[in-house]
């Protein structure tokens, strides 16, 4: 059974994703903190942040060389903090992974981004993939059309 990706369902989680890409303990708090969805960076009114990095200590990337599907052995490329902004361009598949809200292959692609509190806004100039299962985007079901 899925989940909704919602606070209480972030105030319930806790876990280690597979491969080391991410583990933390989400509480109602930590949800609440994860609100730059719909928010617009900090520099460009033009983007808008449709995910929120909820593994609260921080979410590895790969690096996937635009193929349409995600691979274990994509190198991990960079970590993006607790609660970093991201703007998602599209999703692929890619290995399931577990995270506080269920298992999903859906990974997305990753462009802009920007640190907690509005540092470290940037772009990112390699193709990008985040396991959606430690994103919180308000939607279980993908929030942008397939890559």
């Amino acid at each position: 059974m899925r989940v909704r990706k919602t606070a209480a369902a972030l105030a319930l989680s806790a876990g280690l994703v597979a491969g080391g890409i991410a583990s933390g303990t989400g509480t109602a708090e930590a949800a609440a903190g994860c609100s730059a969805i719909g928010g617009h960076a900090s520099d460009d009114a033009s983007i808008v942040w449709n995910g929120c990095v909820a593994a609260t200590d921080g979410l590895w990337s790969r690096f996937y060389d635009g193929r349409p599907q995600v691979a274990w052995s994509d190198e991990l490329f960079m970590a993006f903090p607790y609660n970093t902004g991201l703007r998602i361009f599209c999703w692929l598949n890619g290995p399931s992974v577990a995270g506080p809200w269920g298992s999903s292959a859906i990974w997305d692609r990753v462009g802009f981004y920007e640190w907690p509190g509005g540092g470290g806004a940037g772009f990112t100039y390699r193709e990008l993939a985040v396991p959606d299962a430690w994103v919180y985007t308000g939607s279980n079901d993908p929030v942008v059309p397939h890559c």
